[in-house]
């Protein structure tokens, strides 16, 4: 799920779920294993601007077409009853869960299993669901990047100064903003060229990328004075 929903049988064949809700629904599970899921709250999740009965119907229509649709797990995955729906960790592993454990026990690890985005491109409208959606993707982002600044500081430590610009570099990709983050690679990398932040660029809208160059303009002003900052536009 980060990065993008994808679901994959135990041979690694990939397995299509119908319909985005389905896809959403499993996932809102997923990350909350063993925690057993109100009806009524899914229903509002997914559903909120259908009538009770209509959700209902949606919820119980959705969730037979993610026990038919994942092979090989007898369906243990997800038990449910009148009240709730929970989903239970074994049968299928979850990227997410596994980050966040990988994230507690130490920073090298995680960096490499942070893949993007939670869920990206799940393109649900619903109120309920965005608002869940966006805690979740902040909460993520945040651990990968104080996992890439951890995992950065060690490689200095430890003096492997490549390995620690490498890291440095996708600190910056992953959140451009952060002026620390630029500041340090310009430290570690004396010939690092502020203008080869394209990459970044790429995933930011207009306004957001010109505060960056913006930014990047003092921030680089500040610490070569003088040198020129030229910031070509994808």
């Amino acid at each position: 799920m980060l990065g993008g929903f994808e679901l994959y049988d135990p041979c690694g064949a990939p397995v299509r779920l119908p319909t985005k809700n389905a896809r959403a629904l499993l996932a809102y599970l997923a990350v909350q294993p063993g925690r057993p899921q109100h009806r009524e709250k899914l229903m509002a999740l997914l559903w909120g601007e259908r009538s009770d009965k209509q959700a209902r119907h949606s919820l119980n229509q959705t969730l037979v077409q993610i026990r038919k649709a994942v092979p090989g797990t007898d369906s243990g995955f997800l038990q449910s009853d009148r009240e709730s729906v929970t989903f239970i960790p074994g049968p299928i592993d979850v990227d997410v869960l596994k980050f966040r454990e990988l994230a507690a026990e130490g920073p090298g690890a995680a960096v490499a299993s942070y893949k993007g985005p939670f869920l990206d491109g799940i393109g649900i409208r619903e109120a309920a669901f965005d608002d869940w959606l966006s805690d979740q993707r902040s909460e993520l982002h945040s651990l990968a990047c104080e996992a890439l600044k951890a995992e950065r500081e060690r490689c200095v430590e430890e003096g492997r100064l490549a390995e620690a610009i490498d890291v440095g570099k996708r600190l910056v990709a992953l959140d451009p903003l952060r002026e620390g983050a630029h500041r340090e690679l310009m430290r570690l990398e004396p010939g690092f060229d502020p203008n080869d932040i394209r990459q970044s660029q790429c995933y930011l809208d207009n306004e957001t990328q010109q505060l960056l160059i913006d930014n990047l303009q003092l921030l680089f002003e500040r610490e070569q004075p003088q040198e020129k900052l030229r910031i070509v536009k994808s």
